[in-house]
């Protein structure tokens, strides 16, 4: 990456350099008369084809370092290591994944709920959480919510009774009947309690 950035910051130092130099060979000595043609000509025929090179120099270094900062794994709230790096009020701050309780859907955000009751904001996607931890740690148990296996403490039934789970943190997760299938499919167990406590 230092060797692209060289590259781009030489070609526009190139440019830049072709433009003085193209402006010096048309001002050097002058007559007082032959000045406004000599500098109309200057403008005309060299500035248009520096400034159009120099726009899509900047055109291109503007993309290359939007794509370094997409594909950086130190962006802002970037996953690195088995940990969330995530930024709060007072800076960034890392989570390891270990010490996060369950995860809930908010919009573009994710909510980190955290084992010692904190909640945190990632900015990320539900699917690309799912993706990117360990499936035998993470549990998706619904369209809004990735659970942390070893922070279920209960398995029971809400009002409407309807699976829902009890976390540590005395929160009651609602398992969707669709989710509630595919993790009995997947550990071959008739109840979901046989499935998530195994």
């Amino acid at each position: 990456m230092l060797l692209q950035r060289l590259l781009v910051i030489s070609l526009y130092l190139a440019v830049a350099a072709s433009l003085l130099t193209s402006m010096v060979k048309y001002l050097s000595p002058l007559h007082p008369d032959d000045f406004a043609q000599l500098w109309y000509l200057s403008i005309i025929n060299e500035v248009p084809l520096s400034i159009s090179a120099m726009t899509g120099l900047a055109l291109f270094i503007n993309y290359t370092f939007s794509q370094e900062a997409t594909e950086s794994p130190s962006t802002s709230n970037a996953s690195v290591a088995n940990c969330f790096r995530v930024i709060t009020a007072s800076g960034s701050r890392k989570v390891e994944y270990q010490d996060v309780s369950f995860i809930k859907a908010a919009g573009n955000f994710m909510e980190l709920h955290l084992r010692t009751g904190e909640e945190l904001l990632h900015r990320s996607t539900m699917k690309k959480l799912t993706e990117l931890l360990d499936e035998d740690e993470f549990y998706r148990v619904h369209r809004s919510y990735l659970v942390n296996i070893a922070d279920i403490l209960e398995v029971t039934s809400n009002e409407n009774n309807e699976p829902c789970l009890l976390m540590r943190n005395k929160v009651c997760i609602s398992v969707s009947r669709q989710y509630a299938k595919k993790l009995r499919e997947r550990f071959n167990t008739k109840t979901l309690k046989q499935a998530l406590l195994h």
